[in-house]
């Protein structure tokens, strides 16, 4: 049984994390219309990886910790700078990889059920191209491109670490709730609901 997964893109503030908790169900009903539905976010382990290193409590929310300042710079500075030296000098599919490896435990949990998997964190080329080229994956690519966006193939902003990767996705819109709709469509295309 194929993992089945929604990574969706956008910049910074595009609705990302909404539209993942709309395709996952009202309150995160994981039987949301009757299938079982979960998120997984590659940037989980790099956040968890950046508070350890500044000394942050474990317990911090995301955005608290995203927006907080440490040594200097933000969370979200520190997760960035995690990401880019990390992966690019050592292991570029390293965040990747702990995605999927939480994956395939919680479907192994699930064996009566097909899980739909969201991930609203897929931000570089090399994250949905390791998606794709995984044979037990059954992917929809989902890229919130507002109007005015960079370039595809470029980063969302000068300072960010993160690339419109619009020309990898099936689902493109430019705003969530477009996207919502066109990803639900793609959806009962491939028989997922």
């Amino acid at each position: 049984m194929k993992i089945r997964l929604i990574a969706i893109n956008g910049p910074w503030g595009s609705g990302k994390t909404w539209l993942s908790n709309q395709i996952i169900g009202p309150d995160g009903d994981p039987f949301f219309r009757g299938t079982p539905r979960k998120a997984v976010n590659s940037s989980d382990c790099l956040r968890k990886a950046a508070i350890a290193l500044v000394g942050a409590p474990d317990s911090m929310p995301p955005e608290v910790f995203k927006s907080s300042m440490f040594l200097g710079l933000s969370g979200r500075n520190w997760m960035i700078d995690l990401s880019e030296k990390f992966a690019k000098n050592y292991d570029q599919d390293f965040f990747s990889r702990v995605a999927y490896e939480r994956m395939l435990s919680e479907a192994a949990i699930r064996t009566s059920h097909q899980i739909i998997f969201t991930n609203d964190s897929v931000s570089f080329d090399n994250e949905m191209m390791y998606f794709r080229a995984r044979s037990d994956i059954d992917m929809i690519g989902v890229s919130i491109e507002p109007p005015g966006s960079a370039p595809r193939g470029e980063r969302w902003q000068e300072n960010d670490s993160r690339y419109n990767l619009a020309h990898r996705c099936e689902v493109v819109a430019q705003d969530s709730s477009t996207a919502h709709k066109k990803t639900i469509e793609a959806m009962q295309r491939r028989g997922w609901i």
